[in-house]
């Protein structure tokens, strides 16, 4: 026992990282830092938001192109469902 409370094995704490509550946790927390500037590496620019997003989609979509190249008749899990806001359909920001 530490002085935090129970040690978690690492399988855990590996498992529960690569869920998408803590995914979305720890990147909320590096967004925060990125906007007081406390990053070491990176700076924030928020009028850039949409191009990164733009580049994200982009990049995702090719992405999904090699995939089914390389793969075609691949099985793919049909219980994900991955969702683009409309506002970011085709690459074509609304407001």
């Amino acid at each position: 026992m530490s002085l935090l409370g129970n040690i978690i094995p690492p399988s855990q704490t590996a498992g529960y990282l690569r869920t998408l509550p803590a995914i979305r946790e720890r990147c909320g927390r590096v967004h925060e830092l990125a906007k007081l500037g406390k990053l070491e590496y990176f700076e924030y620019h928020p009028e850039r938001e949409i191009d990164v997003a733009k580049f994200c989609i982009d990049l995702i979509k090719v992405c999904a192109c090699v995939f089914n190249a390389l793969y075609p008749s691949a099985e793919v899990d049909r219980g994900i469902t991955v969702t683009i806001s409309p506002k970011y359909v085709d690459n074509q920001l609304t407001t």
